[in-house]
């Protein structure tokens, strides 16, 4: 399995841009219930682009578990924000991130590019 510099760079944008919003706008209600549809949608684009199939169980549990890390996330830098270890470790999600996925894709035994054909159904392009 093959990892790409572009996909990998993909990635890490993308989470460092939640964890901007996750900082600096309060999660509401509102809020929280449009990101969890939106998490909704992209684990089941996620989870059709590799399984081709449909699995509402765990696409209930992971937004939900997205959901608290913003919640989480919006309420712990106000306290933990003077530490050094604190902002490191939230420079590190990313990274932490995508080794689990990686080791997600590779214990699951899928060879297919994943975060590739993501990245090109992102951009409106066909396979």
């Amino acid at each position: 399995m093959k990892i790409v510099l572009n996909e990998i760079l993909y990635v890490i944008i993308y989470i460092y841009i939640f964890l901007y919003i996750f900082i600096y706008i309060k999660p509401t209600i509102f809020i929280l219930l449009l990101f969890y549809l939106y998490c909704f949608i992209a684990y089941e684009i996620f989870y059709i682009l590799i399984y081709k199939k449909k699995n509402i169980t765990q696409n209930i549990i992971y937004p939900f578990l997205c959901c608290i890390f913003y919640y989480i996330i919006h309420y712990t830098w106000k306290i933990y924000n003077k530490y050094f270890i604190y902002k490191l470790l939230l420079l590190l999600i990313p990274f932490i991130y995508i080794i689990f996925i990686t080791g997600f894709v590779y214990y699951k035994g899928f060879t297919n590019d994943y975060l590739k054909n993501l990245c090109i159904w992102i951009q409106g392009k066909k396979f």
